[in-house]
């Protein structure tokens, strides 16, 4: 054929041929040419153009047309080869719907996740959509935290991890909760290896127990042990702490095999075991006050509220089972200070040393009177010189 014999309908003839033959059914890669937010127009390398309408973006209804972009690629799945306008008609979510099971393989493998729309609650759990594949949620997988109306969920979104895929039942299981409990181990350990001894931190109190506090560090928990709430006995946590409360604290230890925190509450009050030795020192005799009674022995208030331990071999000089025996809480006793640990707060009593004391100050009191040889005269002097019976 000589180029003076090429005429119209050979040159549409090679135009067709050099295009793709485009049958209902087919899987097609296209270009975004245009998107008015009704319908998408696309070019698929055929003589006439790809029309998608918007309720065939995706399964929600074409939520997701505004976010194409024109010159984006995608694959259609053909609907009809001709819509009766000259126009090919195409699917975008049929599309996905064909090529979500190869899909699915690759993310139960990698543990990617995915969001899915919660379209209703069932028993025992949610039916999400994903890609026009049902996926079924169970109650407690939803999330770390329970959710005391799973109604309130429907209509919005979830990420999660797809757990199992029964593909003769076109549906698939999956877990919001396996998720977010790795995204906070990644999130602990990175928290973890931020935090230093002695560092001071804010916090805040997630949670109360019998033994102590439980501080949120920011995606870790550390705890605060009853005896490191306050230089003063604290009998309840209640009594210092409520949850939801910022406080300061220091990190007074790390546990990085078994990622534990331990922290002390940042004191701003005075502390008398700052000066302690300005005003009680090793030998001191004072009175105090019982506050509590254990097995090994009882606990008194001394000077400025600072609390002692006296053992129970320190109680008195007689053998006892139990401080119960000679003690009782509220009673006031003399007691002698052994010793004054300022760096730890320990401070270590003796009723029975302080008793030993008293008796040996008596005994000197009396020594000192028997040697005495001052008479009434020397005493009182002239008082008596012009007294007449």
């Amino acid at each position: 054929m000589t180029e003076d014999n090429f005429s119209m309908a050979d040159f549409m003839d090679e135009v067709e041929k050099s295009m793709q033959r485009v049958s209902q059914g087919d899987l097609l890669t296209g270009t975004v040419a245009a998107n008015n937010g009704e319908e998408l127009i696309v070019n698929i390398g055929h003589m006439m153009d790809g029309i998608v309408p918007k309720e065939e973006v995706d399964f929600d209804g074409g939520e997701s047309i505004g976010q194409i972009k024109i010159g984006e690629s995608m694959t259609f799945y053909v609907l009809k080869t001709d819509d009766g306008e000259g126009n090919i008609l195409l699917s975008k979510k049929r599309a996905d719907a064909e090529l979500i099971w190869d899909e699915t393989a690759g993310l139960v493998s990698d543990q990617r996740p995915i969001t899915v729309k919660i379209k209703e609650v069932v028993k025992g759990g949610l039916i999400a959509h994903y890609k026009g594949v049902r996926c079924f949620i169970p109650l407690s997988q939803m999330g770390t935290t329970r959710v005391e109306d799973p109604e309130t969920l429907v209509g919005t979104t979830l990420q999660v991890l797809i757990t199992e895929i029964q593909e003769d039942k076109k549906s698939m299981v999956a877990s919001g909760r396996l998720l977010q409990e790795r995204d906070l181990a990644k999130n602990k350990d990175t928290r973890f290896h931020e935090l230093a001894l002695g560092q001071e931190i804010s916090g805040t109190v997630k949670r109360l127990a019998e033994f102590g506090a439980f501080v949120d560090l920011g995606g870790i928990d550390g705890l605060i042990h009853l005896s490191e709430l306050s230089w003063k006995r604290v009998k309840k946590v209640e009594d210092v702490l409520t949850v939801g409360q910022t406080v300061n604290v220091t990190i007074t230890k790390i546990d990085a095999v078994n990622q534990k925190i331990g922290l002390k509450l940042v004191e701003t009050l005075d502390n008398p075991w700052m000066d302690i030795h300005s005003h009680l020192n090793e030998g001191d005799v004072l009175m105090g006050e019982v506050t509590n009674l254990q097995s090994f022995g009882a606990f008194v208030s001394v000077k400025g509220g600072i609390e002692g331990l006296v053992h129970i071999s320190q109680i008195s000089e007689e053998r006892i089972q139990r401080p119960q025996e000679k003690l009782h809480i509220g009673q006031e006793v003399m007691v002698r200070v052994m010793s004054v640990d300022a760096e730890n707060q320990k401070l270590s009593l003796s009723i029975k040393e302080a008793n030993a004391s008293s008796e040996e100050d008596y005994e000197g009191y009396l020594e000192d009177d028997e040697t005495s040889t001052s008479t009434l005269g020397d005493l009182f002097g002239d008082a008596f010189k012009n007294f007449k019976l």
